[in-house]
């Protein structure tokens, strides 16, 4: 009603986060639009890249994975133009997650090589690092070698948790049940940790989320090798 445009994508974008943790994806989904359209009129570039990331974030979550990995990549590439490191490196882990989805090995690989490059030796935490560090997870785990996805699981998490714990608990969903079956077997009790943490919290989309994991979940908590 004031006619001040930036304020209403700002509002709709970080409405349409709260909607992803609450599960109400197609509220979200509208939430982002009304952002990306404000934030294009008025030629917002930093925050129309926010609108399209988000847009790629939910389309994943909600299993479009052709529709995320393309708004993922062109987040990456506005992201790049902009000047936007840290979002660039979110948005090509986001893509190579799809891609890994998607059964498209090589090009989850090279996104991942794309991210360690981005991400250089010490990298600090950053919203969007759990998915750059996701995708170099269960790429090192595609490659079989678990000791170095273990690891670097540990570090990210412990980063993670320090920074949100949603992100935290979002990396053990995404990546705990394949270190698990691929022999890390006591990350079930991450699996179950967080389980919890989430149900606390009131993320209901995760915990939904973590719910259908338990019922995956092998009797004896081990799975095949």
């Amino acid at each position: 009603e004031a006619h001040a445009p930036d304020l209403d994508g700002l509002a709709s974008l970080n409405l349409g986060v709260l909607c992803i943790h609450g599960g109400r994806y197609e509220e979200a989904q509208q939430c982002y639009e009304d952002a990306l359209r404000q934030f294009t009129m008025v030629r917002n570039e930093a925050h129309r890249l926010a609108s399209l990331y988000n847009l790629a974030y939910l389309a994943r979550e909600r299993g479009h994975m052709e529709q995320s990995l393309v708004l993922y990549e062109e987040s990456a590439q506005l992201a790049r133009h902009v000047g936007q490191a840290d979002i660039e490196i979110g948005a090509r882990g986001g893509a190579g997650l799809a891609a890994l989805a998607l059964g498209r090995g090589d090009d989850a690989t090279a996104a991942a090589r794309a991210v360690d490059r981005l991400l250089g030796p010490a990298p600090s935490w950053f919203q969007g690092r759990e998915l750059a560090e996701a995708l170099c997870i269960l790429e090192t785990l595609h490659r079989g070698v678990l000791d170095e996805a273990q690891s670097r699981f540990r570090t990210a998490l412990e980063a993670a948790e320090q920074q949100e714990p949603y992100r935290a608990a979002w990396l053990v969903a995404e990546v705990g049940p394949a270190l698990a079956r691929a022999g890390a077997h006591d990350t079930w009790d991450l699996v179950e940790y967080y389980r919890g943490r989430v149900k606390e919290l009131g993320y209901e989309a995760l915990e939904r989320r973590y719910a259908s994991l338990i019922r995956e979940k092998p009797a004896d908590g081990h799975g095949a090798d």
